[in-house]
């Protein structure tokens, strides 16, 4: 009888993670405080955002000026569970074209090996030049 209960409570558990609608992180602020910056320079911003669960995500950055500009710091997110607010410095890579750009984030949280949760977040804009 217990086995029967405990598979019950498994089950249960597992369809809780497939559909529960899981809001991760919350986005509060994303936003370039340059507007204007040179290419090989540091692009100031801040960012504001809320984790609400534990789960470890996955994170890509890209420049967007229509052409997708992968950055090389990409990763995991392990941030802890709460506000977290900074003002943060990118590196603009000297052969980005000078153009307007906005930043573009994709993060992904693999909540089972059949379910993920993403979120994209984008910046304003600011501008590149030589």
């Amino acid at each position: 009888m217990s086995i029967l209960v405990t598979f019950q409570f498994i089950v249960l558990y597992f369809i809780i993670l497939q559909f529960y609608p899981f809001k991760i992180v919350e986005l509060k602020e994303f936003k370039i405080t340059d507007k204007q910056v040179k290419a090989g320079d540091m692009l100031n911003f801040n960012l504001e955002f809320v984790k609400n669960y534990s789960f470890k995500g996955d994170i890509q950055w890209f420049f967007v000026d229509g052409i997708y500009y992968l950055l090389p710091n990409n990763g995991s997110v392990y941030k802890n569970i709460g506000l977290s607010s900074s003002k943060r410095k990118l590196f603009i890579p000297k052969n980005l074209p000078p153009d307007t750009y906005i930043i573009h984030v994709d993060i992904s949280y693999k909540i089972t090996p059949f379910r993920q949760v993403n979120y994209v977040w984008q910046s304003n804009s600011f501008e590149v030049i030589k």
